[in-house]
């Protein structure tokens, strides 16, 4: 089995990006974990899902021009020091102190923050509770235990115990609404390599528990937050109900979109166009930060991407369309 390290670097050859890599350790926090940093301008921080690392990100990173994008592992996974969440006694205190200890670490003020599942849902977390760290906040996929949500558990990923069933795990990806020939090439090698780091399973295990009975995060909490916050969900993203697209797009500040063809992690079935709906929400939020909803910030539909081509390994770019009721 590859190392970590190399299957992050074919993965990173293979999507065109080049990334900062190093550990940063959280004064007071107790915790060491590692950063991918590319690009340079206004900082956004992107926090992964339960059992993914930060080069989960490496697909989008590619595409994120403009802006100096921090991927960053959650403990116990990746590269970061294992952590078994049974000894963490309040799970949303626990989140926020480590993304805010980390901003810290690195002389960081506001920036944006973009999550996937329980990454979503940390990044909800540290802007409702320490709101003068956080700028903005992207939802790519469905946020973990929000407006009705679920979380990643390792019975939904391939079947319990997770010891044992590592195998590369196209299969694990499609039970996320992913499309296997949409993955970049090395993604196989990069999933195996991180659920061979040592506690990941039972960083992965405890993380979803602790995640799952922390009372997670309502549409009406959604609505209180100051900072604009939009939503890319795939509509092969099995953590999330029919109607989550609406009810959040009820109340946040900003656009709300529906992926079509894109599962749990939609910057895997069409990185160009995750970057540009992401490139163009923090255009507004990085000159003149929204508050309250407005008429032209209704839900918008994604159309389905194309199949990745064989000869350029790449979705072919789409833009979002309005619905057929405006917007």
């Amino acid at each position: 089995m590859k190392t970590l390290a190399d299957a992050e670097g074919r993965v990173a050859v293979a999507c065109g990006v080049t990334p900062i890599e190093y550990a940063v350790e959280i004064p007071g926090f107790g915790v060491r974990t590692r950063v991918l940093e590319s690009g340079s301008g206004p900082t956004l921080l992107l926090l992964p899902d339960v059992a993914t690392a930060a080069s989960v990100w490496l697909p989008l990173m590619a595409r994120l021009t403009g802006h100096r994008v921090l991927a960053v592992d959650l403990p116990g996974f990746g590269q970061a020091e294992p952590t078994d969440y049974r000894t963490v006694s309040y799970l949303r205190g626990f989140a926020v102190g480590f993304v805010h200890g980390l901003l810290d670490a690195m002389s960081l003020d506001a920036v944006a923050i973009g999550g996937n599942g329980v990454g979503g849902l940390w990044a909800l977390w540290t802007a409702a509770d320490r709101a003068e760290c956080v700028r903005a906040i992207a939802l790519l996929g469905a946020p973990a235990c929000t407006a009705g949500t679920s979380v990643l558990t390792p019975r939904k990923l391939s079947g319990w115990p997770m010891t044992g069933r590592r195998n590369g795990g196209q299969d694990r990806w499609a039970r996320l609404g992913q499309s296997p020939d949409r993955l970049p090439d090395g993604w196989a090698e990069l999933t195996d390599a991180v659920a061979a780091q040592p506690g990941f399973d039972t960083a992965f295990r405890t993380l979803s528990r602790a995640t799952h009975a922390g009372g997670g995060y309502g549409a009406t909490d959604l609505g209180r937050l100051t900072q604009p916050v939009c939503l890319l969900l795939g509509e092969r993203d099995p953590l999330a109900r029919l109607d989550t697209l609406g009810t959040i797009a009820d109340v946040i500040s900003g656009p709300a979109i529906h992926a079509g063809g894109a599962g749990h992690l939609p910057w895997l079935d069409n990185a160009p166009a995750a970057a540009e709906v992401l490139r163009a929400f923090l255009a507004e939020t990085d000159s003149a930060p929204a508050h309250g909803r407005s008429a032209d910030r209704a839900a918008k539909a994604w159309p389905v991407p194309a199949p990745r081509s064989a000869t350029t390994g790449s979705g072919a770019p789409v833009t979002a369309t309005p619905d057929k009721d405006g917007g």
